[in-house]
């Protein structure tokens, strides 16, 4: 094996690991990423969780295929919710 190509493979590793972290503060979760997070069904998240008192409020993204938008949430408010309410 050719040290300095394992070494540059590992920077660009660490790279995109780095941006990848960076990036999740601000990512969207749809229901059904917070259902596969909180381990429920997306018709739970759906009917029950969302409407949960002290659930983050939804992100109003516009959409030409739908009259209201779409909803999204901030996944660390989710993550940080869930913590919150654990027993």
């Amino acid at each position: 094996m050719n040290t300095t190509s394992d070494q540059a493979i590992l920077i660009q590793i660490l790279d995109e690991l780095r941006r990848q972290r960076t990036s999740a503060k601000d990512e969207l979760w749809d229901a059904e990423d917070i259902a596969a997070y909180l381990r429920y069904t997306k018709s739970t998240v759906q009917n029950k969780v969302i409407k949960t008192p002290g659930f983050p409020r939804a992100v109003i993204i516009a959409t030409t295929n739908s009259k209201n938008g779409t909803r999204r949430w901030k996944a660390d408010e989710v993550r940080n919710w869930a913590l919150k309410i654990r027993e």
